[in-house]
C-alpha cells in the first residue's frame, strides 16, 4: 500500500495451520493467494482466537 493509499488494491485468503505440543503453539502451515473474488464482504465486528 502507498502512503496516500485508502482501500487496498487487492484481498489475501490466508490459511494458517496451529499445532500445539508440549512446547506450546507452533504454525504447522501457512499458505496465502489473491483473492478471485471480485468484492469482499470485510468483517465488521471484532475476531479473536477462543
Amino acid at each position: 500500500m502507498r502512503a496516500d493509499q485508502v482501500e487496498a488494491e487487492f484481498f489475501l485468503n490466508i490459511t494458517l495451520v496451529l499445532l500445539q505440543d508440549s512446547q506450546g503453539w507452533r504454525i504447522a502451515h501457512l499458505h496465502a493467494s489473491r483473492s478471485t473474488d471480485d468484492s469482499f464482504d470485510a468483517p465488521n465486528s471484532p475476531h479473536g482466537f477462543h
